[in-house]
């Protein structure tokens, strides 16, 4: 009775299951399957709050997001550093994602699919948001995390014709003394997405300059052009839905990057990247808009 509900959670507008801690290439039709054996009828809340993920949802398009911090020791084996991170789906596509995990779980993937930079949220001078570190049990080489964000606070939106929430971790201020705060909003109609990414200090006075990058990957059948002389960028889906992306506060870059979890391996995908030095700046503003 609550396993059906998670399941349904955690699962993108095409069926899919959303790529965090350990999570891989996902069997749509096998989804499908197990929840025809579901006389529960077991509802879930846009809040998992024992697991600390939020789901926004509207219109066909849905946002799951990894609010919480992960579990470190024995019992944060499978777990990454994906604090404030998030997936965004269209329908059946997939537009916004998290690196995943190599279907054959090949070492030479472990430790990067781990990091913060492989998920769709902040990094800090290319550190990670929880510390992992590899060891060796008996023949085996495990990653687990060994220290993770103390504090991971929330505040749900619910404003006129749109619904989020904001969060913040304390993840970087043992390395920078800086939190990271997030703030997600998706309107109800389902045409339309706003964040933003700030740091703050830790205390009132802070004036080391840091790299901030804030990065969204792309599912490898997301086409991506830039328009407007590089300032706005146009993301079109595999089923043709048409998108754009803008930003304040920072200049959107295309990069490469790599999708773990293809169905036959790891893939070449692309990356959005809004970078800004602090305390010069200390947040950007994006957005995510359906053209078509």
């Amino acid at each position: 009775d609550r396993m059906f509900p998670m399941l349904r959670f955690f699962r993108h507008a095409g069926g899919g299951i959303a790529h965090f801690h350990g999570s891989g290439i996902g069997r749509e039709d096998l989804a499908a399957a197990v929840l025809r054996h579901d006389n529960t009828n077991g509802r879930f809340s846009d809040q998992a709050n024992s697991s600390r993920f939020h789901r926004l949802s509207a219109g066909n398009c849905v946002v799951i997001a990894d609010i919480g911090a992960p579990l470190s020791g024995p019992l944060g084996e499978k777990n990454n550093a994906s604090t404030l991170s998030f997936e965004f789906s269209s329908g059946r596509s997939l537009l916004v994602v998290n690196a995943g995990i190599d279907r054959m779980h090949r070492e030479d993937y472990e430790e990067a699919a781990r990091k913060t930079a492989a998920h769709s949220t902040l990094c800090v001078d290319n550190h990670s948001s929880s510390r992992i570190e590899a060891f060796k049990l008996g023949p085996k080489l495990v990653h687990r995390v060994i220290t993770a964000p103390s504090s991971v606070q929330t505040q749900p939106w619910d404003i006129d014709q749109a619904h989020g929430f904001s969060a913040r971790h304390d993840g970087y201020v043992r390395t920078a003394g800086l939190w990271h705060e997030r703030g997600l909003l998706m309107f109800d109609d389902g045409h339309r997405i706003d964040g933003y990414d700030r740091l703050t200090p830790d205390s009132t006075i802070h004036e080391t300059m840091h790299k901030a990058d804030v990065r969204f990957h792309l599912h490898p059948r997301v086409a991506i052009s830039a328009i407007d002389d590089d300032d706005v960028l146009e993301l079109r889906s595999d089923t043709g839905e048409l998108w754009r992306f803008s930003a304040n506060g920072a200049v959107p870059k295309i990069e490469d990057s790599i999708f773990l979890a293809g169905v036959i391996g790891p893939v070449y995908n692309k990356q959005i990247v809004l970078s800004f030095d602090y305390p010069e700046h200390d947040n950007v503003t994006w957005r995510f808009e359906r053209i078509q």
